[in-house]
């Protein structure tokens, strides 16, 4: 019987199967996807300037540094949306 994690592993790489590196980089080249990443860096503007100006209270700058965190990293994983084939054409 598998996890959900094992599930859910299996359904990403049927789905990244499925995009072809046109269809990426279409995505990747949308005004849509490009609007998206210019809100996260605004997002993320933001949060760093509230550090900055301190103010975050207690829990609320952990949290802000979660959120922060999350959004570089989601900068670092749109180039894998693809999978381990993505430099193959």
């Amino acid at each position: 019987m598998l996890t959900r994690l094992e599930r859910l592993e299996s359904q990403l790489a049927e789905l990244r199967a499925k995009i072809s590196p046109i269809a990426f980089e279409q995505w990747l080249g949308s005004s849509t996807t490009k609007a998206l990443k210019k809100q996260l860096e605004v997002d993320l503007e933001e949060l760093k300037e509230n550090w900055i100006a301190s103010r975050y209270i207690g829990d609320e700058e952990v949290r802000a540094r979660g959120q922060a965190q999350y959004i570089e990293e989601f900068f670092n994983v749109i180039p894998m949306i693809r999978g381990e084939d993505n430099d193959k054409s």
